[in-house]
């Protein structure tokens, strides 16, 4: 808060319950604060200078928990306080990727779903977190296969970058597309929705110890979206027969009054 006029007739500088501190005033010298605080300290403005380039603090650093301790103490004595300070928010910095060893553990599964091949190796760091899957389909055509695997490389990407697994299990899980189906090959998994929902039934029982997904429910493959067989369109359409001209003039009669 600025001074009022009693304040500054006293010499006061600013108004609170706290140090203002920025050091510098309004003209870009130290303020009178900060001078005072050198000199308690026996800091001269050279040596505050010198601690400055090296990349030090020679002014305490006042946190956002002393000022809400004192604004608690002070706030039941005084008639005039500054707003209760909220803590900053800081911009959260890139998360870092954290490279798999070049040798690394992990296991290779081979299993079928609803009768469609399919290959999940996994890629391990040392302390047994996963770091990287691949999901290879060797009889599946080349646009599938190709979605696959950059599909693969994504989730990689985000798990070394640390997003945690138990996400990629709530999203992908219960996605429904074909291949579907009973699985054959794991014993862990017994029906899969989808390919994506094998791969990562597969990897919460592996890697989270997550048995209590429940079972999927495997559709017919000839419904359309929540409704039965009978509700979807039929075509071709059922269109009337055009009769030709020679048919239709037949059915004219000539009469005379």
């Amino acid at each position: 808060l600025p001074p009022g006029p009693a304040d500054a007739l006293l010499g006061v500088e600013t108004g609170g319950i706290a140090p203002c501190f920025s050091p510098i005033d309004a003209d870009g010298r130290l303020s009178r604060a900060a001078r005072a605080w050198l000199a308690a300290k026996d800091i001269s403005p050279d040596a505050a200078l010198t601690t400055v380039l090296a990349g030090g603090n020679p002014f305490p650093a006042w946190t956002n928990s002393a000022h809400q301790a004192m604004h608690k103490a002070f706030a039941a004595y005084l008639h005039q306080i500054p707003d209760f300070p909220v803590e900053r928010g800081w911009p959260r910095l890139a998360p870092v990727r954290q490279e798999l060893p070049p040798r690394r553990a992990g296991y290779t599964q081979k299993a079928a779903v609803g009768g469609h091949k399919v290959f999940l190796r996994t890629g391990e760091y040392k302390n047994g977190r996963l770091g990287e899957i691949f999901v290879g389909l060797h009889k599946e055509g080349a646009a599938f296969r190709g979605l696959m695997d950059n599909f693969a490389v994504a989730v990689s990407l985000g798990l070394q970058h640390g997003v945690p697994l138990e996400a990629y299990v709530e999203a992908f899980t219960f996605t429904r597309f074909a291949p579907a189906g009973m699985v054959e090959g794991d014993p862990g998994v017994r029906k899969a929705t989808s390919l994506l929902d094998y791969v990562f039934r597969n990897l919460a029982a592996n890697y989270l110890g997550r048995h209590d997904i429940a079972e999927a429910e495997i559709e017919e493959s000839d419904t359309v979206g929540n409704g039965a067989r009978d509700r979807a369109p039929l075509l071709p359409m059922d269109l009337p027969a055009k009769a030709s001209p020679r048919v239709r003039r037949s059915g004219f009669r000539v009469v005379s009054s």
